[in-house]
């Protein structure tokens, strides 16, 4: 769906999805999904056991979501070392999978000003995208989107609501025919 220039994650994906196989990946069969989710998110959670994420499998889509504090240096754009080791055990579990699409959508809390939030949380997706290719995963099967303070999880007027809204969603999305 497109409105005023503005184009849907799902469409993203969708067309993303379209240029992978395209180039080649073998899309998995649509009744190999619940069985392959099932297993790829057993795979990431006993990789990352002991860290504070959480999995769950949402619209054909094993989803972790990534504490910003967790990741991230504090009000910066680099990472820090437990994010390291953190991305670098996904990275692990995910290299070599091919009929696979990550999406990396990096949150923030409502502080400052919209435009500031989209372009910080840009600013980490792309650093957590970067993060993934440099330890071995391909560029062309992780998109990076700054959504800044659009969606929240929590309410922005207490200090525990703003720390749950910063946070990174990888979605872990199987190319199915």
């Amino acid at each position: 769906m497109i409105a005023h220039g503005v184009v849907s994650a799902a469409q993203v994906r969708s067309e993303k999805m379209k240029e992978l196989i395209r180039a080649g990946v073998v899309p998995l069969k649509k009744k190999a999904k619940a069985p392959y989710l099932d297993a790829l998110a057993g795979r990431v959670r006993a990789a990352i056991a002991g860290n504070a994420v959480e999995i769950t499998q949402v619209e054909g889509a094993v989803v972790l979501v990534l504490p910003a504090r967790t990741l991230f240096e504090p009000d910066l754009t680099t990472l820090a070392p437990a994010g390291e080791k953190l991305l670098g055990a996904i990275a692990n579990v995910l290299r070599g999978e091919q009929a696979l699409l990550m999406e990396a959508a990096c949150h923030t809390d409502r502080l400052g000003s919209a435009a500031d939030n989209t372009a910080f949380s840009q600013q980490r997706a792309d650093l957590v995208r970067d993060a993934l290719v440099a330890r071995g995963l391909d560029a062309k099967h992780i998109i990076a989107i700054g959504s800044g303070d659009q969606y929240p999880v929590a309410d922005n007027t207490t200090a525990d609501g703003r720390r749950r809204n910063r946070r990174v969603e990888l979605s872990l999305l199987p190319i199915l025919r």
